[in-house]
């Protein structure tokens, strides 16, 4: 699929049919025609939590992103870190990748408790001009952290993208733009 990738270029829709994020499809739809227009030409992104890293070919092919993404599962692909994000060691690997780099849209996805979402927040935030979580509003109890924490940092230039879909009815996605929440 990658070569493919190089090959042509996606619309999301055709991304769609092969690859599923974890967000559901109208809010990740608005999600990314939100950021499309603040990202600059080939942006930075880097993703916390990958599920089965399928959003990397969105961030690839439709802004052709220089990506990489963080997750405790192993996975074969050089954008893929294999790590805990929290330990230092990850968020070395990250500064190495970045060269003095700012990172342009930081997903925050991974552990949903309110520390850990909380920790990657005070980490790989600074190093973000744009700060995104998943599962905002979420009414799934073994997400309730990423809420709190939302609730604590967010002011009124956050943007928020709830649907009704989804499993619990819409997870929401919050977007700090140019970290001015933090």
């Amino acid at each position: 699929m990658k070569e493919l990738l190089a090959e042509k270029k996606w619309s999301f829709d055709e991304l769609w049919k092969n690859h599923r994020p974890a967000q559901g499809y109208t809010e990740y739809s608005i999600f990314l025609d939100t950021v499309k227009k603040i990202l600059p030409d080939r942006p930075t992104v880097l993703e916390i939590g990958l599920r089965r890293g399928d959003q990397r070919y969105f961030y690839q092919n439709l802004f052709d992103a220089d990506y990489r993404g963080i997750d405790i599962t192993r996975f074969d692909f050089p954008e893929f870190i294999h790590g805990d994000s929290g330990k230092p060691e990850t968020l070395e690997e990250v500064k190495k990748w970045l060269d003095g780099r700012k990172i342009d849209l930081l997903f925050i996805d991974g552990d949903h408790k309110y520390e850990p979402c909380k920790r990657d927040y005070e980490m790989y935030g600074p190093l973000a001009k744009t700060i995104v979580f998943h599962d905002i509003v979420t009414k799934n109890p073994y997400n309730d952290g990423v809420p709190k924490l939302w609730k604590e940092i967010k002011t009124d230039d956050c943007i928020e993208i709830v649907q009704a879909e989804g499993a619990y009815g819409g997870d929401g996605i919050g977007i700090i733009l140019e970290s001015k929440c933090l």
